[in-house]
């Protein structure tokens, strides 16, 4: 496995604000890093509203480079934080759950679809 890490898409503010950039997002990142076999994995946090509050969710895409299929994490009310370690998931647990465990999720209920026959 090789992680690469490459830049969202060009207009896109450091923290996306809804679920269609937020998605469009980590998609690119995934086009971007596929190497011509196995599979590709592109994730973007940001925010999103519901019922007009905001909401924070770590989203991930994976590609064949044919298909796509997202997933996310576990997505909870609150403020974006610049606190790209622990994120502001760690401290709305108080540490129970962490920014690497929710992008884990995303990867994991992204791949289902892949790797699922009958799909």
């Amino acid at each position: 496995m090789r992680v690469v890490g490459v830049e969202g898409p060009r207009g896109t503010e450091w923290m996306p604000r809804s679920l269609r950039e937020i998605a469009r997002s980590a998609r690119d990142r995934a086009r971007r890093v596929w190497g011509g076999e196995g599979y590709a994995v592109g994730i973007e946090a940001g925010t999103f509203r519901l019922g007009g509050r905001r909401y924070l969710i770590t989203v991930a895409c994976v590609t064949d480079g044919q298909r796509f299929s997202w997933g996310g994490g576990p997505f909870f009310e609150g403020i974006a934080t610049r606190d790209r370690i622990r994120g502001m998931i760690a401290e709305v647990t108080g540490g129970r759950v962490t920014r690497a465990e929710s992008t884990r999720l995303a990867v994991l209920m992204a791949l289902a679809r892949l790797l699922c026959r009958g799909f």
